[in-house]
């Protein structure tokens, strides 16, 4: 599973999906919550948004006790389920997060919006750690694909994604976001590295990438301006993409990169 720093809690991921949540209760409990379509998957038609709570070995529906939790064998059910669920897009997503080890979050949330960027990195520049963001879609999507010249695009014809990074920009320019993005993936890098002391009291499996330690001591985490489109090219059948698409986003003045699998993911700039 991937973890992600948020508020409060801990979220959990499945090759997209969210698989849980955990946190403490204001008594000091651990208590964590997943949703009932991955415990019951055979009712998810009917289970909508609902989760469950999981306290101790017992999961709870509101306060009714449903269902007993067994240990790694109930855990790996639930995960078995979620990645079923999971679209070719999040696949690829969790493929360069197998060999990408500076990814700090998935799904940041911009509050006040129902956006989302995808991935979150930190990355060294020089002397100076940067916070980067990026917006993963597959060449296949008709989000990514221009139904007008570059010269005569207009917000009907142009790309959905152009509309994304922009808003991605705008929250990212507001006044005083970069200063509170910053201290919230320091923080985040904090904890992580505090998870990390204690996990390998268990035995080291997964390194933190040094960028992650450094960012939690960094007094000085700079913030990237915009968010990058990151490209999966995963069909070589999709000559519309490479001659047509492609060459039109490319003069939108955003940055983008085509992933590689199996290649750690790494920017480099337009220059």
């Amino acid at each position: 599973m991937r973890l992600a720093v948020r508020d409060g809690y801990l979220n959990f991921y499945r090759k997209g999906q969210s698989v849980g949540r955990i946190e403490v209760t204001p008594a000091g409990e651990l208590t964590s919550y997943i949703h009932a379509k991955y415990v019951w998957p055979e009712q998810r038609a009917t289970l909508g948004s609902e989760y469950l709570r999981l306290q101790g070995d017992t999961l709870f529906r509101r306060q009714e006790p449903v269902a007993r939790y067994e240990g790694a064998a109930t855990l790996l059910a639930w995960i078995k389920t979620a990645e079923s669920w999971s679209g070719k897009e999040k696949c690829a997503i969790d493929d360069v997060l197998d060999v990408t080890d500076n990814i700090i979050d998935l799904e940041m949330g911009q509050p006040g919006t129902a956006l989302r960027m995808d991935m979150v990195a930190v990355e060294r520049d020089g002397d100076g750690l940067w916070v980067a963001f990026w917006e993963a879609k597959r060449a296949r999507d008709s989000r990514v694909r221009c139904r007008a010249e570059l010269d005569e695009i207009s917000d009907i014809t142009a790309p959905h994604v152009l509309g994304q990074l922009r808003a991605y920009r705008d929250f990212i320019e507001t006044e005083g976001n970069q200063q509170l993005v910053a201290a919230a993936y320091r923080n985040a890098a904090k904890v992580m590295v505090e998870l990390r002391r204690c996990a390998d009291a268990a035995g080291a499996i997964h390194p933190l990438a040094t960028e992650i330690i450094a960012a939690a001591n960094s007094n000085d985490l700079l913030v990237r301006p915009n968010a990058r489109l990151l490209i999966f090219d995963d069909d070589p059948k999709d000559h519309a993409w490479r001659v047509t698409h492609a060459v039109k986003l490319a003069g939108a003045e955003i940055d983008m990169h085509t992933s590689v699998k199996g290649q750690r993911l790494v920017w480099r700039s337009r220059a």
